[in-house]
């Protein structure tokens, strides 16, 4: 699968490339009726389903089993920029850069309880505020447990700066909010932040932790823990 600068993307079979089939990665009306570059193209983790990002400043989830548009994400900025949207280990949620300086953050299945909102758009997101540049990268850490068995060495809890940071829990009330969050440098004197409200208890394994870096180099870290038995690692 290739991504084209008309917003196009172009199926071919791996047996001597054969053309297969195209989407179009465009809006059936108004100012994203054209279709923009695409910019990544990620598989969803355990479906059959691609994450498609272009610079209409526009997130679409596919299903390839009928190339049908199964939500689109929006929320970010990206107009001219080489910004790729990415799955969390799981695939229960989606990151991305932004040119606004923010880290953004989705979850891929967002079920509203407003009956007349249209299943298949999300606009409830996290924002946080983490460069001064344009945010270029923004993923996940595939294996967040060597992270945090990493902290658990390297980092007594008494060190670590407790302020707010990555939560996902406001994944499910905050849309169109931007949120200030200072956030530290990724090198060895590192403070890693932490969010003070509770987590989600429902969250499997040991949580997430998102890496992002910007125009300037600048890169920075945030996790959301889920706190085992017997750690001195906070949640």
């Amino acid at each position: 699968m290739v991504g084209t600068y008309d917003g196009r993307c172009i199926f071919y079979s791996t047996d001597h490339l054969k053309y297969h089939t195209t989407i179009h990665v465009r809006s059936s009306r108004g100012k994203n009726a054209q279709g923009r570059k695409v910019t990544g193209i990620e598989p969803m983790p355990g479906e059959d389903k691609i994450l498609v990002t272009s610079n209409d400043s526009r997130i679409r989830l596919y299903d390839l089993r009928d190339l049908s548009l199964s939500c689109k994400y929006k929320g970010y900025v990206n107009s001219s920029s080489q910004i790729r949207a990415n799955f969390s280990h799981d695939g229960k949620y989606i990151t991305a850069g932004s040119e606004n300086q923010c880290v953004f953050l989705w979850r891929t299945h967002y079920e509203p309880n407003n009956l007349t909102v249209r299943k298949d758009r999300n606009n409830y997101y996290e924002a946080i505020k983490a460069h001064n540049a344009v945010v270029t990268c923004s993923v996940f850490a595939p294996n967040p447990q060597l992270v945090f068995d990493q902290l658990e060495q390297n980092n007594p809890a008494a060190d670590i700066n407790m302020s707010d940071s990555l939560n996902l829990n406001n994944l499910d009330s905050k849309a169109n909010e931007t949120t200030a969050s200072a956030t530290s440098k990724f090198n060895s004197n590192a403070s890693f932040k932490r969010d003070s409200k509770p987590k989600d208890k429902s969250n499997p394994g040991p949580g997430y932790v998102v890496i992002s870096g910007d125009y300037d180099g600048e890169i920075n870290v945030f996790y959301n823990a889920v706190k085992p038995k017997h750690s001195s690692l906070p949640t």
